[in-house]
């Protein structure tokens, strides 16, 4: 089932990229002043000149047309995250990881091609045929300053596997994890879709070196404005300014045994000193759909080839003929239900599996058409003469993709960063971030379906029925579990920096800085008992539903880090001299508990009080790690 869950997110930017390309043609009509009695007075100039009229013929299709295009660096290799937009409006697109484009245009318009570290363009718009972008470097690629471990260098100085990416490439993007976006930005980067798929709440994994050892796996060091140990899958992607990797032994040996497999450096966005205020939104709506399902054949044709190769096995027919013939009956419409009550004497039950006659897909039944998705994103930044700041604000929606339960992720987001000149010799920089992420999804019934819907359907056969004759979800279709109980889980998590930067001396820095990181999670499982009826009436439990029970679990990391370095840097004629050392601290604590008991008085008040049952679960683990560390390097040019 791992190939179809891949296919969630490709789906979700497919159809983005369609809503968004409409929404574009409406904002271009808009933007430019095009209203509603200018499109009804074209429409009918235009009809005037077809009945022989010689008003000037104006059609809609002369106000809008559609550029599209490829942008190329000096060497001919595609740019992903180009801004392309109209001159004049507020029309604007993005190429995507092959240098391309589309976008509605109107007239004579111009093209405003932008991208960090190279050279903005305008050009026309062409009237037919493709648009060939190839971007000038606005820096000589070895002045280029590029983010590493405890500060920046120039390209040049930079020994060690090095890549880099600005914020603009993670923007308008239908995803819910940055790690989602990095896919595909930069080579040797692998991203990689765990067990969880495409579920709302999925997190990937990250690998940098490729393998990691024989029975090992490792992801790479995150470090989030210096602070290492951040959390990836809590940022929002429209807060980040820059992100550099770093892929080898030489360049992320600085940070030590943390960081065996790599460096992940995250620069977060900043204000601008003397810079005025500025507001800044941006949303996405998007439509998920799973792509590439598998088609189950018809029932039909499912019984008679399972009866073929029982009979080339040496075994009797597993559909009798009266099943054949009741599931023909079906297909053709003479037979309404998808069951019937079984006729075995005595029997109270419906057919189902080998004995039922409906015609069931249960890819198409179990996913949603479509998921909506939605995120919005709120930033205020400026700056005075010795101030600069920046309050960004994210809010993250997603449905998923089951059909019947309903299956939710939210998050929330908001980031501070200010950082202030309190003298000539001293600035203090305090950034402070909080997450909350609220999960709620159909609980698995683990005993049941082995903790994994999608691990079920593709072995239901097509004769099972989803209703039974009384127009009750049929037991062995699963559906009403997802219907049932739930599984919830809440993690909250704040962040707050508190630094000092001081200039000793021309060329010469000292930096110190503390960071609390906390994180609070909170996560209950509920199985509710479920009934389904008898033909005679009577209700029975569903089996792997009783008895109900509830369970709750709670974990507490708390993260303490001091960073201090001092930072030399010296030219002399055409010598460059820089020396750097400093020293760090850190210290976790992790702390969880959790506890699960049977026999619920009423699944209406799902809760361990509320239960009786009399081998109750109760749990506990305490960690504590702490570590010291010494650092230096040395440049000379």
């Amino acid at each position: 089932m791992k190939p179809i869950l891949k296919t969630f997110a490709y789906g979700s930017r497919h159809l983005y990229q369609k809503k968004r390309f409409s929404l574009g043609i409406v904002l271009f009509l808009l933007a430019n002043g095009v209203q509603a009695n200018d499109l009804r007075t074209g429409a009918s100039k235009a009809l005037g000149a077809l009945n022989g009229e010689t008003n000037e013929q104006i059609s809609v299709s002369k106000l809008q047309r559609e550029v599209f295009g490829r942008v190329v660096d000096q060497q001919g290799q595609p740019v992903a995250g180009v801004t392309i937009k109209i001159k004049g409006s507020n029309t604007t697109t993005s190429t995507d990881k092959d240098g391309r484009f589309r976008i509605a245009v109107g007239g004579s318009a111009l093209l405003n091609i932008s991208a960090v570290g190279y050279k903005t363009q305008e050009l026309p718009a062409p009237s037919r045929g493709e648009l060939q972008v190839r971007l000038e470097s606005s820096v000589n690629d070895l002045e280029e300053v590029i983010v590493v471990g405890y500060g920046k260098q120039n390209k040049a100085l930079v020994t060690g596997a090095v890549s880099q990416i600005g914020g603009e490439a993670l923007q308008n993007r239908p995803i819910s994890r940055v790690t989602q976006a990095l896919q595909g930005q930069m080579p040797g980067l692998n991203i990689i879709t765990g067990s969880s798929g495409g579920a709302p709440n999925a997190t990937q994994s990250i690998n940098v070196r490729g393998f990691t050892g024989l029975g090992s796996t490792g992801g790479p060091l995150i470090v989030i404005d210096g602070i290492q140990g951040g959390d990836i899958n809590t940022l929002n992607p429209d807060d980040i300014e820059s992100i550099s990797v770093l892929k080898d032994a030489a360049s992320s040996a600085i940070y030590g045994s943390s960081a065996p497999y790599g460096v992940i450096l995250i620069t977060t966005k900043q204000g601008k000193k003397g810079a005025k205020p500025a507001i800044t939104y941006s949303n996405n709506l998007s439509w998920a759909d799973p792509i590439n399902l598998p088609k189950m054949l018809n029932s039909l044709d499912f019984a008679n080839l399972y009866n073929e190769a029982a009979r080339n096995g040496g075994r009797g027919d597993i559909f009798n003929q009266q099943t054949i013939d009741r599931i023909i009956a079906y297909q053709n419409g003479s037979l309404a239900t998808e069951t019937i009550q079984s006729t075995a004497s005595g029997a109270n039950e419906y057919y189902t599996w080998g004995n039922g006659n409906a015609n069931n897909d249960w890819f198409k039944i179990y996913f949603k058409d479509l998921a909506f998705s939605q995120q919005h994103n709120i930033g205020v930044s400026g700056g005075s003469e010795n101030t600069t700041y920046y309050v960004g604000l994210g809010y993250n929606d997603r449905s998923g993709l089951y059909n019947y339960g309903d299956d939710r992720y939210k998050r929330f987001n908001v980031r501070t960063n200010l950082t202030t000149t309190i003298s000539k010799w001293l600035d203090f920089s305090i950034r402070g971030s909080f997450s909350k992420e609220l999960n709620n999804t159909p609980n698995t019934y683990a005993g049941r379906t082995g903790g994994n819907y999608m691990h079920q359907m593709a072995r239901k056969w097509p004769t099972v029925p989803l209703y039974n004759p009384n127009g009750e979800f049929a037991e062995t279709s699963d559906v009403p579990l997802q219907m049932g109980g739930r599984a919830k889980s809440t993690i909250d998590k704040g962040l707050l920096t508190g630094e000092f930067v001081f200039r000793l001396a021309p060329g010469w820095t000292a930096t110190t800085n503390y960071t609390f990181d906390g994180t609070f999670q909170d996560a209950n499982s509920h199985t509710k008992t479920l009934y389904s009826s008898r033909p005679d009436g009577s209700k029975y439990q569903i089996g792997g539903t009783f008895p109900n029970a509830f369970s709750r679990s709670n974990y507490r990391i708390q993260h303490h880090i001091i960073n201090a370095f001092t930072k030399y840097e010296k030219q002399l004629n055409d010598h460059f001299f820089s020396v750097m050392g400093g020293f760090v601290r850190d210290y976790t604590e992790y702390q969880s508990y959790g506890a699960s008991n049977s026999q619920l008085y009423s699944d209406n008040i799902p809760a361990l009080t509320t239960s009786y049952g009399t081998a109750p679960s109760i749990s506990d683990f305490v960690r504590k790690l702490a570590s010291d560390g010494v650092f230096t390097r040395v440049n000379y040019n």
